[in-house]
């Protein structure tokens, strides 16, 4: 009976209309707190599945004290130098309009913060814009009276479409790979090249049978459609290269040629050899190189290969594609040797696999180790012949990821070292795919619908992968990165050391056991120089940063050095909180760095090291924007502290004019009254007095256009929106 006052608002709604009821129940609310759910029984999307796994049991037998002794000059087994822009994005074609931005005008603010983060850290980020909308499909340049369909294929129309949009997809899809048709227009394009104008960046694009994009603009060319003259795959490089200019960094050629042959894909008939592959690679490079158009002749991206274990005639290396002589044959054509590769799969074909029997599998450094080994050989090759080597697209598994796995601290920590590993082979770039609502294992995710609230975002994991490998090779581009086999190559505790210069200048550490016992808690003892009985290098002090959790299982708010991008719709891209960069004294030359169980630590052996690898204090750290969804009533506020508070003094309180837009008497100071208060406090005072109630207790509504506290001993105050001096909106009592 308490909640009889809801009837009496109904009663009223034809005098003061607009009325809302806060509850305390919302959305936001219900999802601050990470919670277990079985996979089974979540019906929503995977992009924000609840589901929390069980860690894997702590060994029983773990060496939790040991050294980590750094060579005062470069060792043997470095790296090639890496740059601070090494790990970047792939993001989907068919979500571009949801994750960038509406079209060039009109750019998704978070989704800027997110990569102006890894700018200002790194120097540069890098984009790729693509996938399986571009990759198993055709670009396919047409007019509107030359339509060409095909099955799964990203279509540019020149003309643009209907209703100013940048992109619409014509066909349904039914899996994670299986991407809809996609149509867009060269507004996308201008889209990208306004973004590479307000952040630093590199774009890749990969479109069609290559849709890749990154803050190096990546774009794929048709590989389906060759016999038409190519004039479609021409006239779209064309466009690229206009529109983005120095922006453009690769254009990819082709993709996944390895699966073309095999049975379900049919790109082309089997037998589908080498040869076969670079005739037609090298049509489409003499087609493009036709065109007065396109003058950059040394921007070409491939083979884009993917799957070896689906297709054992395929091969990079000397037995496959390079010994067939693509990098001679191309030489002067390519700019970048790509490849692709998830270690896993959820696609739902052949082995069924079960996240919580898997996730060990995310948690073992030597078997992600195993697998970049497999590019040692091809890294050679490709170092040999002068070319960059690039792991175009990868996450925690092909087809979204796992319920689980793919969005937990455990696939954060993961994606650091799977990252830094192929570092260590020499791969100069990584991208992780954004894909969308149906995907577990997104960098970031914008809201399902239009956003109505501040921070509705939803970042994972895996983005703070990116902030972590970011800031470990920093702004200098002379990062040279080695595996320390730390911990007597314990599976568990694996490291990495950086050089600059010649020296040391960063190391990074990893824990990846659950124990919250404290009793698999390591330290790890950094000294430089002091092997053989010769004296150690000066090491007084280094700061430390810390990626931390619970648990492996973990989701949410997770902490990159103290501050956090919140949980599912909590995030704006912007990092909260406050930096904590931790200060450890060394002892004899030797530092002793903790590392809890589960955790991860960046060391910073100088401070010039920690500089290098922050932002500067006059960079940009968000974007204003000048859409607004709402134009009032935009403000939050915890509803625990307004349900308690009097406002200006409850009914005794000095009564204020109202500024906002649409009230009644704005502005003026007496004879304040909101329209339909007379008709409402009728109501419940009558209806308390027939009843006999006694009133205890607040609720909030929204009514006309103020906020009104309905204080159940009859007390009304009134609440209005200010904004304060630094931008921040506030709810003002009248």
């Amino acid at each position: 009976m308490t909640r009889f006052w809801i009837a009496a608002l109904a009663a009223s709604a034809a005098v003061s209309n607009a009325v809302t009821v806060y509850k305390p129940d919302d959305r936001e609310a219900q999802l601050t707190a990470t919670a277990s759910a079985d996979a089974a029984t979540y019906t929503g999307s995977a992009a924000y599945d609840p589901t929390v796994l069980n860690p894997p049991a702590p060994p029983e037998q773990f060496n939790r004290d040991f050294a980590v002794q750094l060579s005062p000059t470069e060792p043997q087994g470095l790296s090639i130098p890496h740059s601070g822009s090494y790990f970047g994005f792939s993001i989907e074609l068919s979500v571009a309009n949801r994750v960038i931005g509406t079209n060039s005008s009109v750019l998704a603010v978070p989704f800027l913060n997110h990569i102006i983060n890894i700018a200002n850290r790194g120097g540069k980020v890098r984009i790729r814009v693509g996938g399986n909308s571009e990759s198993p499909r055709a670009l396919i340049i047409t007019n509107t009276s030359h339509v060409v369909a095909a099955q799964e294929r990203a279509l540019l129309r020149p003309e643009g479409l209907e209703g100013g949009k940048i992109l619409i997809k014509t066909g349904q899809s039914a899996t994670t790979t299986d991407t809809p048709h996609v149509e867009f227009a060269p507004e996308l394009v201008k889209m990208l090249a306004n973004v590479a104008q307000l952040v630093p960046s590199e774009m890749y694009l990969r479109s069609a049978a290559d849709a890749n994009r990154h803050h190096y603009s990546r774009q794929g060319l048709n590989f389906m459609d060759i016999n038409d003259g190519m004039a479609n795959q021409v006239q779209f490089a064309v466009l690229a290269e206009q529109l983005l200019g120095d922006s453009l960094h690769g254009i990819a050629v082709g993709n996944e040629p390895d699966l073309y042959e095999l049975e379900n894909h049919g790109k082309r008939p089997a037998p589908y050899p080498f040869d076969q592959y670079m005739t037609e690679w090298g049509n489409m490079a003499n087609a493009l190189a036709a065109n007065p158009g396109y003058t950059n002749k040394n921007i070409l991206m491939g083979p884009s290969t993917c799957c070896r274990s689906s297709n054992p005639n395929w091969s990079n290396g000397t037995p496959g594609l390079a010994g067939a002589g693509y990098l001679q044959r191309f030489a002067n054509e390519l700019k970048v040797v790509t490849v692709q590769r998830y270690p896993n799969n959820n696609c739902g074909t052949g082995e069924i696999r079960v996240p919580q029997e898997i996730y060990g599998n995310y948690l073992s450094h030597q078997l992600l180790s195993q697998h970049a080994s497999e590019y040692a050989e091809f890294s050679n090759i490709v170092q040999a012949a002068g070319k960059p080597l690039y792991m175009l697209e990868t996450n925690t598994a092909a087809c979204g990821g796992f319920p689980g796995i793919s969005d937990s601290f455990g696939a954060g920590l993961w994606g650091v070292d799977w990252a830094l590993k192929l570092a260590t082979y020499n791969f100069s770039t990584t991208l992780f795919h954004v894909g969308g609502q149906g995907d577990y294992y997104n960098p970031f995710t914008p809201p399902p619908t239009n956003q109505s609230t501040f921070r509705q975002w939803t970042t994972g994991s895996v983005y703070y992968s990116t902030l972590i490998v970011t800031e470990l090779f920093g702004k200098s581009g002379k990062s040279r990165i080695m595996d320390l086999n730390a911990n007597n190559n314990e599976n568990l505790t694996p490291g990495y050391v950086v050089y600059e210069d010649g020296a040391p200048t960063k190391v990074l550490l990893i824990n990846y056991v659950d124990d919250a016992s404290g009793q698999h808690d390591a330290t790890a003892r950094i000294q430089i120089g002091g092997a053989d009985g010769a004296a150690a290098s000066p090491l007084t002090q280094v700061r430390v940063k810390y990626f931390s959790a619970p648990s492996v299982s973990f989701k949410g708010n997770m902490t990159w050095a103290g501050q956090t991008l919140g949980n599912h719709f909590e995030s704006d891209g912007r990092l909260q909180g406050t930096e904590v960069i931790e200060t450890i004294q060394c002892q004899n030359n030797q530092c002793a760095i903790p590392l809890k169980a589960p955790s991860l630590a960046l060391v910073f052996l100088t401070d010039a090291a920690l500089a290098n690898s922050s932002p500067a204090e006059s960079a940009t750290t968000s974007f204003e924007t000048s859409v607004l969804t709402r134009v009032r009533h935009t403000a939050t506020i915890d509803q625990a502290v307004l349900t308690t508070s009097n406002g200006r003094g409850g009914s005794m309180g000095n009564h204020l004019g109202s500024t906002s837009f649409g009230s009644v008497g704005n502005g003026v100071i007496g004879g304040f009254r909101a329209p339909g208060v007379g008709v409402l406090v009728g109501l419940v005072v009558g209806a308390a007095a027939v009843m006999g109630l006694r009133w205890a207790g607040t609720d909030l509504l929204e009514l006309d256009n103020e906020i009104l506290l309905v204080v159940w001993d009859l007390e009304l105050v009134f609440w209005d929106v200010c904004e304060t001096g630094d931008g921040e909106k506030a709810l003002v009592g009248l």
